[in-house]
């Protein structure tokens, strides 16, 4: 799929505001230029019990430019809310203001 192709592909899944859509394009951009332009850097991984968002503590950020989900959040299991060892979703499903935390505590430490 070509840029154009995945873009509809996001919009018709996913459904995002324009904004949820910007701020995932954001945190796309931060975490794949955060060594600078000459360095792409494709997730970061975090210690388990460092970043917490709602419920949930954050494993690693991955950006996929060419896939659907685009960025993906890896989350630490908790079994009492799923059974799966390795629980993530795309940015796109998360709430606009659970985004907003992840780009202010990325700023924050990058």
């Amino acid at each position: 799929m070509n840029r154009i192709e995945l873009k509809k592909a996001r919009l018709q899944l996913y459904k995002p505001s324009p904004t949820k859509f910007q701020l995932v394009a954001k945190l796309d951009d931060l975490i794949t230029h955060c060594h600078g332009n000459n360095i792409r850097v494709n997730g970061l991984r975090f210690d388990s019990n460092s970043f917490k968002v709602g419920e949930l503590y954050v494993r690693m950020i991955e950006v996929k430019p060419n896939d659907i989900a685009h960025v993906l959040i890896h989350w630490y299991p908790n079994y009492q809310i799923s059974n799966q060892s390795d629980p993530f979703c795309s940015a796109y499903i998360m709430e606009q203001w659970e985004i907003e935390l992840i780009l202010n505590k990325l700023r924050n430490i990058l």
